[in-house]
């Protein structure tokens, strides 16, 4: 049986006795263990199916981590060898040359601007920001007890299976 099927008929049993105060059933305890048994072992299975999610997660993490750290090392050993092979075209005068399989070139690249010092640029240079809420504040004064317009603390509720 599902786990839903189980939730409905423990509701359904539930609704009845409720609704049916009356009526006395000799095995309701059994038929309400039965169904508290079923229900546990269908939330430890899937728990467990969890549990191996999440350690699958886990260890696509690290290999993203890996593989992302792998990939730096190779971008840097590429920017280093571009770089000391830029610097010895320079350095012999060999600017711009063709091979059977590569055509290098040592060119000017487009202009662009340097910041010396932020705090003296003009004014019309810079550009607005659009202000964002601090959440962290408003949570902080909430529950010293301040009243925010537009703000309220929440509660929610979130399943931990430990």
């Amino acid at each position: 049986m599902k786990l839903y099927e189980i939730s409905n008929e423990y509701r359904d049993l539930k609704e009845y006795l409720e609704e049916n105060p009356e009526d006395t059933i000799e095995d309701i305890g059994e038929i309400f263990a039965n169904l508290e048994e079923e229900f546990e072992a269908k939330a430890e299975n899937i728990a467990m199916v969890l549990s191996e999610y999440k350690s699958e997660a886990d260890a696509l993490k690290f290999e993203i981590d890996r593989l992302t750290a792998r990939k730096k090392s190779c971008e840097n050993a590429a920017d280093r060898l571009k770089g000391y092979l830029e610097q010895e075209m320079i350095h012999t005068g060999k600017t711009k040359f063709k091979t059977a399989k590569f055509s290098f070139n040592v060119q000017n690249n487009p202009e662009s601007v340097n910041i010396l010092d932020e705090s003296v640029i003009p004014h019309r240079y810079l550009i607005a920001q659009p202000p964002k809420i601090d959440k962290a504040t408003i949570k902080s004064d909430l529950k010293l007890g301040m009243k925010i317009d537009g703000c309220e603390l929440t509660q929610s509720q979130g399943l931990r299976i430990r």
